[in-house]
């Protein structure tokens, strides 16, 4: 009996445990691919918030040598203006290395042209994962490619005082020209680099999301088929003890009828007999 008793005692355990199981891979399932999601589309944010980097260096580029040229002062305004699309996203870097205030940080990106719905999900990327390396190589790109634009700027600012003052030479325009190019170029590869580093990070996260999946679904679906082949065994086991039961009872009923039959087959001759004696006796005196 006691026996019985534990038997059962951990056939609910187990139970227990597979229901477990399977509540928590599914958990961790629906959160792991959350997160995942919202870091991949994270990334397609900040890779997207490089294309307008790299425009507004670009175009920065190309206005402040149509500056040198022609000293249109809109020129330099167009500069200035484009030039500010890479400070504001130094802004955001910055600011979320030191200080983390989140309203500085939300302006460097509107300086920079991101879309304002992908403002919280780029900040929440950038100060939980920073250290991974994909986004740190990213980042020390980044780094980089903000020094550039510094000595861009100044490069401009040494231009436009020397167009204020009259002092720019033939011979300085070509020298500036070529440090604007090369600066330009610098730039271009470091964006490359940022881009490149964060779309390998994402392709290796969506490998090893794939991987998680078919281990949690490998979890889940052994889970459930444990549980099943438990409860079909349950019920077999169960059939078999009730065929067991009714043969018993059917072999019961039968002895039973012979009991029956024995006992009113033995009980007959006796009473035929009284009643035999009742008749004899009711004819004598």
């Amino acid at each position: 009996m006691n026996k019985q008793k534990i038997l059962e005692k951990f056939k609910l355990q187990t139970g227990y445990l597979l229901f477990f199981i399977i509540c928590t891979s599914c958990t961790i399932l629906i959160l792991l691919n959350f997160y995942t999601i919202r870091i991949l589309s994270s990334s397609r944010a900040y890779i997207n918030g490089e294309s307008q980097y790299s425009k507004g260096q670009k175009d920065a580029a190309a206005h402040l040598t149509n500056y040198l040229f022609t000293s249109d002062d809109n020129q330099w305004k167009f500069f200035k203006r484009e030039l500010s699309v890479p400070q504001g996203d130094r802004v955001l870097r910055l600011e979320l290395l030191t200080t983390k205030n989140i309203d500085v940080a939300k302006k460097g990106l509107l300086a920079g042209r991101n879309n304002e719905e992908d403002f919280d999900d780029m900040i929440w990327l950038f100060l939980n994962f920073k250290s991974v390396p994909f986004l740190a190589k990213a980042i020390k790109e980044w780094e980089i490619a903000d020094n550039l634009v510094i000595e861009m700027d100044k490069l401009g600012t040494q231009i436009h005082q020397k167009i204020s003052t009259g002092a720019l030479s033939s011979k300085e325009q070509l020298e500036y020209l070529n440090e604007i190019n090369a600066l330009s170029n610098k730039l271009t590869l470091k964006e490359f680099s940022f881009s490149k580093s964060l779309g390998d990070g994402t392709r290796k996260m969506k490998d090893y999301l794939i991987y998680a999946n078919m281990f949690f679904i490998f979890i889940i679906i052994t889970s459930v088929s444990l549980y099943y082949f438990s409860m079909v065994k349950e019920l077999m086991i169960s059939k078999l003890e009730v065929e067991d039961k009714n043969r018993d009872l059917t072999h019961t009923n039968k002895e039973l009828d012979k009991f029956v039959y024995s006992a009113s087959h033995d009980l007959r001759s006796p009473i035929t007999s009284l009643k035999g004696l009742v008749e004899i006796i009711k004819l004598e005196d």
